[in-house]
């Protein structure tokens, strides 16, 4: 009785074995077909992350610029307030005054060459990801 019983557990625990090991073609090519499937979504996030990245280094840039050219039209406004000030002196409200006049559209000149110098974001250029692929489930 004991050998039966002990023969019948190993045979028990073979079958469970084999049982849990055997799985049907259909549901490994499941699993293959799954696996295969999160891969390519993988490397398409993979990608996507990198053209994110790249957009993030283009905005810091595009904001450093922009950042100075702003700085340089407030230096530009503050040099512009100082040509008015020295043009006013030299008449310029008075009369008529060639001398003011000439001072007075210098610095019209500096400031419109500043503002048309270094504008931020003419050459910015992101990227643009590839497409919305996404694996199907």
């Amino acid at each position: 009785m004991k050998q039966r019983s002990s023969t019948a557990l190993a045979v028990g625990l073979f079958l469970l074995a084999l049982g849990g090991s055997v799985q049907s073609s259909q549901d490994k090519k499941t699993l293959e077909t799954r696996v295969q499937e999160l891969e390519f979504q993988v490397s398409v996030d993979a990608e996507m992350i990198q053209t994110l990245l790249l957009d993030i280094g283009a905005l810091q840039t595009h904001r450093a610029q922009a950042e100075n050219y702003f700085r340089a039209q407030s230096d530009e406004a503050s040099r512009m307030a100082k040509v008015l000030d020295e043009s006013e002196k030299e008449g310029f409200t008075s009369g008529i005054n060639f001398h003011s006049r000439e001072l007075l559209l210098g610095g019209w000149r500096s400031q419109l060459e500043v503002q048309g110098e270094d504008v931020p974001g003419a050459k910015l250029k992101l990227g643009t990801p590839k497409g919305e692929h996404r694996a199907s489930r």
